[in-house]
């Protein structure tokens, strides 16, 4: 474990997927924003949940959306 190195990574938009929110929801809150969350723009980081009800269903169309706007998916 010594060898590994960790780093601090901080959300900028939280799709608040774990409310139960719909697929479409989810996508329009990170693609446009809404009143509750911040759109997600370049060098920012999406936090979603393994749990969400809807939150893989979600995944392709966020991603495309954002891809629209020009974001790209770095590694972090």
């Amino acid at each position: 474990m010594e060898d590994l190195i960790y780093q601090n990574c901080f959300w900028t938009c939280d799709t608040r997927d774990w409310t139960g929110a719909s697929a479409a929801r989810i996508v329009r809150r990170a693609v446009y924003g809404d009143a509750t969350t911040v759109r997600a723009d370049a060098g920012g980081v999406v936090l979603m949940h393994m749990n969400g009800k809807h939150t893989g269903e979600a995944l392709p169309d966020l991603i495309a959306g954002l891809a629209a706007r020009g974001l790209t998916f770095p590694a972090l």
